[in-house]
């Protein structure tokens, strides 16, 4: 996951609207919906030929009925396999609506509360304040109010720390509000409160969620592990802006160390049977699935983000006409974009997917399909207002970090007063390394290495590559006196202040 999630976050408020209200509304008929199709594979049709998005699959439900399910395009550009109703793609963050209901099943099964504390569930649990430690729950993980500030920790997921070592190393990052007080997006504050939920069970989260969730549901494409997406034969490759074009971003996001936030894969059909779920409030085929009581939590508000109401895992909210909405949207700047909406005093819902980075195409289907649904025709050009809206929040985040005009170098000093391990708490030991062309800075259990290229004096820059990464990163190398570098900062690592690394000593 990455800071772009947020902007699919609040992509998804402006597609669901600013208030939410309850209302008992008409059910709509699947013919009605079945009549408007036309129309709407019509305006996917234009929106996909508009934006060179290479595939994407789409499916409708109504009335406890799969109304249409199809894929447009291509898994990979360049070769002819086609998308299909069975194409698995990354989810993104529209894995956390999949989490909160697998946390579901098990609130209802009685086998863990909303309520219970984190500290509880993880023995030897921390965050960096004792109170909060003592009473953060899994409620105020999967509504984000943990005090966590928004997408702390979430590089380190790029570098190989595991789903273990990030809760561990939670108590590391300082915390930026008091608990239930403030809402940040946070992967890692999602991550564990699911992880927590399932602590009881002795089981991992990816099994728990495939027992009380897939294989009731017959999502058998489904998976919450990395390795099962890179193992499906009909999967959608992740696609990137390559100037006017698109390419082939390989490899694909690895997101299991956060998986309940962002490492789901499925395909249009299988989220067809997530939809019904939720539209039958727990149901499917005649069998309660999932408590009633419990689901319905996910989708009552809990915090107020700012533009529009969270639930557990869910955006709460109403459509332009005041009807109920619930939705959630997944971005992966590595090249996944999707959305899953339902109205539910309608009985209607929608889910696409799609294999590229996020410019808002996804949520401009939903609406453009919910216009012509209620109201007869697509009302706003919201393929524009989408990707100027993404486009924007691109560059906010672009504007976070720091840049680097060109400069008359002040030289380097010799190279070896650079070379060596450097460690904090949070992110561990960075080396900084000698290679035939120069330095090198290794980060993470991957061992990630970059080429450090020198900009002036003892400053050195690298370009990561991962789900956070966005612009080229500063190596700030800092001395005291005589003698090798006493510590390293890193503007990769530094978005909270965390990124300044002491040399360790031999």
């Amino acid at each position: 996951m990455d800071r772009i999630a947020k902007a699919a976050v609040a992509a998804t408020a402006l597609l669901a609207g600013l208030l939410f209200a309850t209302e008992a509304g008409a059910f709509t008929d699947p013919a009605r919906v079945r009549a408007v199709l036309p129309a709407f594979e019509n305006y996917v049709a234009q929106s996909q030929a508009r934006t060179g998005v290479p595939g994407l699959s789409i499916a409708v439900v109504a009335g406890d009925q799969v109304v249409y399910v199809q894929g447009f395009g291509v898994r990979r550009v360049g070769q002819a396999a086609r998308v299909t109703p069975n194409t698995v793609f990354q989810l993104a963050s529209v894995s956390k609506p999949i989490a909160s209901t697998v946390a579901a099943g098990l609130v209802g099964r009685g086998a863990v509360r909303w309520d219970d504390r984190i500290a509880a569930l993880i023995p030897g649990f921390r965050m960096s304040l004792p109170d909060t430690t003592a009473r953060v729950t899994v409620r105020d993980m999967l509504s984000h109010q943990s005090g966590l500030p928004e997408f702390a920790g979430d590089v380190l997921v790029d570098v190989g720390i595991s789903r273990h070592d990030l809760i561990e190393r939670t108590r590391f990052i300082p915390l930026e509000a008091a608990l239930r007080t403030h809402y940040a997006y946070s992967n890692v504050g999602y991550a564990i409160g699911a992880a927590a939920a399932a602590r009881p069970t002795g089981i991992a989260w990816e099994d728990v969620s495939r027992a009380v969730l897939y294989r009731p549901l017959g999502m058998a494409s489904t998976s919450s592990r990395y390795a099962d997406f890179l193992a499906a034969r009909d999967r959608a490759e992740p696609h990137v802006r390559a100037g006017a074009s698109w390419t082939p971003r390989i490899p694909p996001n690895d997101d299991d160390a956060e998986s309940p936030a962002g490492g789901v894969s499925s395909s249009a059909r299988d989220m067809a049977n997530f939809l019904r779920l939720h539209l039958r409030d727990g149901v499917f085929a005649g069998r309660t699935v999932i408590a009633p009581r419990a689901l319905a939590e996910t989708r009552t508000p809990q915090a107020w983000t700012g533009s529009g109401y969270y639930g557990l895992g869910w955006n709460v909210g109403t459509d332009p006409d005041g009807r109920t909405q619930i939705s959630h949207s997944g971005a992966f700047n590595s090249g996944a974009a999707t959305v899953v909406s339902f109205l539910p005093g309608e009985d209607v819902g929608i889910v696409v997917l799609t294999n590229s980075f996020p410019i808002g195409l996804p949520e401009a289907l939903s609406a453009g399909f919910f216009d012509l649904l209620l109201r007869g025709g697509v009302a706003r050009d919201y393929v524009g207002l989408y990707g100027e809206f993404y486009a924007n929040f691109w560059q906010t985040i672009v504007d976070q970090y720091p840049s680097y005009p060109p400069v008359f170098p002040i030289p380097a000093r010799p190279l070896a007063s650079y070379v060596g391990t450097y460690a904090n708490s949070l992110y561990g030991n960075v080396q900084v390394v000698r290679t035939r062309q120069g330095l090198s800075v290794r980060l993470g259990p991957k061992q990630v290495t970059y080429p450090l290229a020198h900009y002036s004096g003892d400053l050195f820059l690298f370009t990561p590559v991962g789900e956070n990464a966005y612009v080229p990163s500063g190596a700030h190398f800092n001395f005291a006196g005589k003698g090798p570098a006493r510590s390293l900062t890193i503007d990769y690592y530094n978005t909270e202040g965390q990124g300044t690394l002491a040399r360790v000593s031999r």
